[in-house]
């Protein structure tokens, strides 16, 4: 499946002069990208007691990556979050102009994290899960 309805793609190809009919197949996709909500449960809490008030839940997306083709053909349940990689001054002031939809994001070619403290969150948060899901159950 395109992203974009074949009408448009035909409709293109026929401004710019093309004398056949595009071909249009899709010959790869992923699944859509579905948190387990007992993992985001477990994660949630962690998260809001370390982070406090620099943690921020975000809209669901539609998002869809190819790292939860690796959790579901083991049956393991999976979580996708991100790490604001904005330097805080900054992120600050869109917060409070309203224009946080505004800055690049990791598909722009003006995203640029800054080192710290976009690092230091990414490891917090990756070893806390880490310790939530690896310790020993007695």
């Amino acid at each position: 499946m395109s992203v974009f309805p074949n009408s448009i793609i035909e409709a293109e190809c026929h401004a710019s002069g093309a004398t056949e009919k595009p071909e249009i197949k899709c010959i790869y996709s992923t699944p859509a990208t579905i948190n387990d909500e007992a993992t985001v449960k477990a994660l949630r809490g962690n998260f809001e007691s370390y982070f406090k008030e620099n943690l921020v839940e975000t809209e669901p997306a539609t998002a869809s990556e190819d790292f939860s083709l690796l959790a579901t053909a083991v049956g393991a349940p999976y979580v996708m979050w991100t790490f604001g990689g904005v330097d805080p001054p900054i992120w600050d002031d869109a917060v409070a102009k309203g224009t946080v939809d505004a800055l690049p994001n990791n598909h722009s070619p003006y995203f640029a994290p800054v080192i710290e403290p976009t690092i230091r969150t990414a490891v917090d948060a990756l070893s806390i899960g880490a310790l939530i899901f690896l310790k020993r159950k007695n």
